[in-house]
């Protein structure tokens, strides 16, 4: 199979080159080696490689940010996409594209389906259901997976952090009213990679979307509590509200995502968040230069 992975630096960009059989022929392109904003530039990058298939990671994730820097955050979660969607449909090549547990407005008691209403309360989510509205205007083969609460050994995110302020201070205050699921990148990457030959092999999918996350659920201070007992930091999360803790984009109280469609579908697993955090701080840890 042929593929090409977009947003190749990201997270869940490197976790899939990990991932992918090497059989398979992968051509990994990072935001710098092509502006997805450009139309013509997807339309070159597509043509020529000609794939079966293309994982878009490519993001704008900051999420408080995207509140004051609209235009770039919608640049890439909405505009780059529908211009890929457009490419992919014209080429006949399968788009899968991340999406996020954000387009959800978080005042549902009950996990997350596929099915139920969007409410984004912030203008990154607001922007990444735009981004899966195009691909299904688009037409063109594909699915859309929408994840949450993303760490791994790269980059930015919240395990880095913790175990970083945990370096530096005894306690850490983190929010306890926020609920969703931790999902490591790289049980997102192997389940992309185990139900790729079967999406691109069903001409039906157009655009159709599915939940994927770690199993299991929490908050945010009990996510922070559990990363310093697997990794015996001397430290304690210290249990705060989301009005303790104000920031420039709201986010969703209950974000739990229902990940029972696409394990149905595809026969996917989903390993448990625990689990999954255990080998992720290991791998941290092996790492020269974790933080």
């Amino acid at each position: 199979m042929r593929i090409v992975i977009l947003g190749a630096n990201g997270q869940l960009g490197r976790e899939l080159q990990r991932a992918v059989p090497h059989e398979w022929s992968v051509k990994a392109i990072a935001s710098s080696d092509c502006d997805l904003t450009n139309h013509k530039a997807i339309e070159r990058l597509i043509s020529e490689i000609a794939p079966d298939a293309v994982v878009n990671c490519a993001a704008y994730t900051a999420v408080d940010q995207a509140e004051t820097e609209r235009e770039t955050a919608d640049a890439v979660n909405w505009l780059a996409v529908e211009n890929l969607a457009h490419v992919a449909a014209t080429a006949g090549a399968v788009l899968v594209h991340i999406s996020t547990d954000y387009v959800f407005g978080g005042e549902s008691r009950a996990p997350y389906r596929e099915s139920d209403p969007t409410a984004p309360i912030n203008h990154y989510g607001a922007g990444k259901l735009r981004g899966e509205q195009a691909i299904a205007e688009s037409g063109c083969r594909g699915v859309v997976i929408r994840t949450q609460w993303l760490y791994s050994p790269y980059g930015k995110n919240f395990v880095k952090t913790m175990l970083r302020l945990a370096t530096q201070q005894r306690e850490v205050r983190v929010v306890a009213d926020q609920r969703g699921c931790p999902t490591a990148a790289d049980d997102l990457a192997e389940t992309i990679v185990a139900i790729l030959p079967a999406v691109v092999a069903d001409n039906t999918l157009r655009g159709e979307v599915f939940h994927f996350a770690s199993r299991g659920e929490a908050t945010w201070c009990e996510f922070a509590e559990e990363i310093f007992r697997v990794a015996e930091c001397d430290c304690r999360a210290v249990a705060i509200t989301t009005n303790d803790y104000p920031t420039a984009a709201r986010r969703p109280r209950n974000s739990v995502l229902n990940c029972s469609k696409i394990c149905e579908r595809f026969g996917v697993e989903q390993p448990d968040w625990r689990e999954s955090l255990r080998r992720n701080i290991e791998r941290i840890k092996k790492n020269d230069n974790p933080l």
